[in-house]
């Protein structure tokens, strides 16, 4: 549940459900369309079946902003230091590969990780961030096999894997804690070449968006299914293999870096400071909002910021998250409402 824009007493607000909330249409209907107007993502909203583009297409404008500069490179380096990495990194892009993710079998990390022990063999740089994710992998055993294998590689491969478990924040507004804030992830992208993505099956993650918006070139599975449209209009930008070409496609995207130039096209798919403002153009005139507000109101009363968590119900600090003593009460912490204790706060909330 994403709440858009408050109603007031002259015009209805919008509030965002996902798939997860729309077996509760009917309640929300009752309770709220007279307030608001419903969207869904992933789902049909009301009324006349509002929907969003999918969260993933709203990605945070740091990841563009963050180049490197005096100032960011002093940064990485103290953020690589608070988490126990001896690393010192220069004005440059320093890592070949990169991958950040929450750990499970159907991420493919293992996949990821051993394209990654093979660039290595090419005397190249890597990171790999692996995010715990207790949720999705019972008993950390998907992730306690990667790093029980890296602890046995040889030094080669043990001097040029950098691995990082997950943030030691608490970070209270994302659905899982240990991860890094997009602010962190933006200069972990920034200062890398290639971004691994090894999902096979759909997979609409937001770190990919991230890492082309940060100037990463892709490296993915080609049985991934999801951002199609930068695979089909940002060739430039993507390299994918399969089972059988993997080597050569990992010698494909190493070249194909050299000559990469960030691609402005990502920039109108991904940057919410683009793609925020333009979807709320359409639904200041799909709900009609011009008879009762003007349309620079309605701009500065929606609430603009990190819609790449808040629509996919992925942002944890809003007032009926009731998780904080039972992290785990109805399934993972993310901010979906699947309760009636979560509806009743919700409405107190909104006020109506």
């Amino acid at each position: 549940m994403f709440i858009l824009l408050k109603h007031n007493a002259n015009y209805k607000g919008i509030i965002i459900i996902t798939h997860a909330e729309h077996k509760f249409i009917n309640t929300l209907k009752e309770r709220l369309s007279n307030k608001y107007f419903i969207y869904g993502h992933w789902c049909n909203g009301y009324p006349n079946n509002l929907t969003t583009k999918l969260a993933t297409y709203f990605t945070d404008n740091i990841f563009y902003e963050n180049r490197i500069t005096d100032e960011t490179t002093k940064k990485i380096n103290i953020l690589f230091k608070k988490n126990d990495i001896n690393i010192n990194i220069d004005n440059n892009k320093y890592f070949d590969f990169i991958h950040i993710g929450r750990t499970c079998k159907r991420k493919n990390q293992m996949e990821t990780y051993k394209i990654m022990k093979k660039a290595i063999t090419l005397n190249k740089k890597c990171l790999l961030i692996l995010i715990p994710d207790i949720g999705n992998d019972p008993g950390y055993n998907y992730l306690n096999s990667i790093i029980n294998d890296y602890k046995n590689s040889n030094s080669q491969i043990r001097e040029n894997l950098t691995i990082i478990c997950g943030s030691s924040d608490n970070n209270k507004d994302y659905c899982i804690r240990n991860s890094f804030s997009y602010y962190d992830l933006s200069l972990f992208l920034n200062y890398s070449k290639i971004y691994v993505h090894s999902t096979y099956g759909f997979d609409e993650a937001r770190i990919i968006g991230q890492a082309l918006l940060s100037g990463c070139l892709l490296l993915c599975n080609e049985k991934l299914e999801g951002h199609t449209q930068c695979r089909m209009e940002c060739k430039d930008a993507v390299v994918e293999y399969n089972s059988i070409n993997i080597n050569k496609m990992i010698d494909s995207a190493i070249e194909k870096q050299y000559e990469y130039k960030f691609n402005e096209k990502l920039n109108k798919l991904y940057n919410e400071k683009i793609n925020v403002i333009n979807e709320l153009h359409r639904y200041y005139n799909e709900c009609n909002y011009k008879n009762v507000i003007s349309l620079k109101d309605f701009l500065d009363n929606c609430d603009k910021k990190l819609w790449s968590l808040k629509i996919a119900g992925h942002y944890n600090n809003v007032p009926w998250n009731i998780k904080d003593t039972d992290t785990y009460k109805y399934g993972n912490p993310t901010h979906h409402i699947q309760h009636q204790e979560q509806f009743e706060l919700l409405y107190k909330h909104l006020n109506v």
